[in-house]
């Protein structure tokens, strides 16, 4: 007697416990996206069968990256979604001598970093897939560019500014 069970879940983002909407979630051939609540759901799968089944996301990864469940009844599971950790990094320098400049601040929204003696500034951990801008600022320099902007995917160096001297 052929028997049919759901296989379902709900995926949560780490930081703020609140469902994620959207993700692609995998069982074989078969494809499930989550909805506002996060919930994914898989109906009329066949009972006594290994299912293994992952979801996919560009902007997230997961905990666990994969589950599996020999489905004996309606089965509900949960996974954590979260963004990758990246750092941002560059050199600010004299655009006239080529000079590290130390001690200059680097503002990221509410955060800020400051150059080194090499003239290197980093910011470290910043969360993936959110945009950001970096603005160098000093009483006595203006920068080349005046702010750098873009979506943060991985690792990224070389954002650098060259300052020219205020006479």
């Amino acid at each position: 007697n052929l028997k049919y069970y759901t296989l379902s879940g709900k995926i949560l983002d780490t930081l703020n416990h609140q469902p994620v909407q959207g993700i692609k979630v995998k069982l074989n051939e078969l494809e499930s996206i989550t909805d506002e609540n996060g919930i994914f759901t898989f109906p009329d799968l066949e009972s006594h069968i290994f299912y293994v089944f992952e979801p996919f996301s560009e902007e997230y990864l997961f905990h666990p990256p994969k589950r599996s469940n020999r489905l004996l009844q309606d089965t509900f599971n949960v996974f954590t979604a979260y963004k990758p950790m990246y750092s941002i990094s560059g050199t600010i320098y004299d655009s006239t001598s080529k000079q590290p400049l130390s001690g200059i601040t680097v503002n990221m929204g509410a955060i800020a970093a400051t150059s080194d003696e090499q003239g290197k500034y980093i910011f470290s951990p910043i969360m993936s897939g959110d945009s950001y801008s970096l603005v160098p600022t000093s009483a006595h320099y203006i920068f080349h560019p005046s702010q750098r902007t873009f979506t943060l995917q991985k690792d990224t160096t070389g954002l650098d500014f060259a300052g020219e001297l205020q006479t």
